[in-house]
């Protein structure tokens, strides 16, 4: 059904018929009880999205649930997608 699907759209460069998506934590699931706690929420759902197959994500920084995010707290939020990125190796394997 797929490769019937693709054919009806009769496009000329195959790049164009790949699935991307963006995926962002949720902002929902923060407290602002213990926002330190938030970090960790965190980093489990961005390392879910990497799991599987986000080309973009946005990590929540931890006290959001309070209201506006300090550069702090923004800079950790970074540092969590940069350490999942280049440190766990996750990145590094190809979904089978």
């Amino acid at each position: 059904m797929g490769s019937d699907y693709e054919r009806s759209l009769q496009s000329e460069k195959s790049k164009s018929l790949v699935l991307r998506f963006h995926s962002q934590t949720a902002g929902v699931s923060l407290m602002a009880q213990q926002p330190e706690n938030n970090v960790i929420r965190v980093a489990i759902q961005a390392l879910a999205g990497v799991l599987g197959g986000t080309q973009s994500l946005h990590t929540n920084s931890k006290d959001e649930a309070i209201g506006l995010p300090t550069e702090a707290a923004a800079t950790l939020a970074l540092r969590t997608q940069q350490i999942i990125a280049h440190e766990t190796g996750v990145v590094d394997v190809v979904d089978p």
